[in-house]
């Protein structure tokens, strides 16, 4: 019965070994796109311009890209999964900002709406953001906008998938 016991102490403590060297090592191969994720997220809480953004979501999108080679298990592919759908949503976001200041470049597109091209109609659609119709006056051409603050609607995914990512 003692010898039971201690093979138990001794299978249960080479397992906890185990799973935590394995926890440790999948925690490094994703430290580096955890540091850009906090990056990306930064720079969307600090409300850093276009430019700043887009240098630290093309840091996130390399890290994510690199890890593909390196994940060796169903959880680390889990979370491969949640990084990427991540980097999917601020790739979203980034689209939909970029659409937003070529918008503002145009007067006959109200200050505060995005003109909706067809490339960034689905996002309209996957994000259920509101679209109101317009006419241009001299033409009497009809067009589609969304509202410039749908993008927080966009940021706003972002903050709680990278809140699980996290936790």
């Amino acid at each position: 019965m003692r010898y039971a016991t201690a093979g138990i102490c001794l299978v249960l403590t080479l397992t906890w070994g185990i799973l935590a060297c394995s926890s440790s090592s999948e925690k490094k191969k994703f430290d580096g796109a955890l540091k850009a994720a906090q990056a990306v997220q930064g720079s969307l809480d600090n409300l850093d311009d276009y430019e700043t953004f887009t240098r630290v979501f093309d840091t996130f999108a390399n890290e994510v890209i690199a890890l593909r080679d390196k994940v060796s298990n169903e959880k680390e592919q889990q979370l491969l999964r949640e990084y990427t759908d991540l980097l999917m949503t601020y790739q979203d976001g980034l689209q939909l900002w970029e659409y937003k200041v070529e918008s503002a470049q145009y007067s006959w597109i109200p200050e505060g709406r995005i003109y909706l091209e067809p490339k960034i109609k689905p996002l309209a659609l996957k994000y259920h953001l509101p679209v109101e119709s317009h006419v241009v006056e001299l033409t009497r051409h009809p067009w589609k906008s969304v509202a410039a603050d749908s993008l927080q609607i966009i940021w706003e995914r972002a903050r709680l998938q990278y809140g699980k990512l996290r936790s």
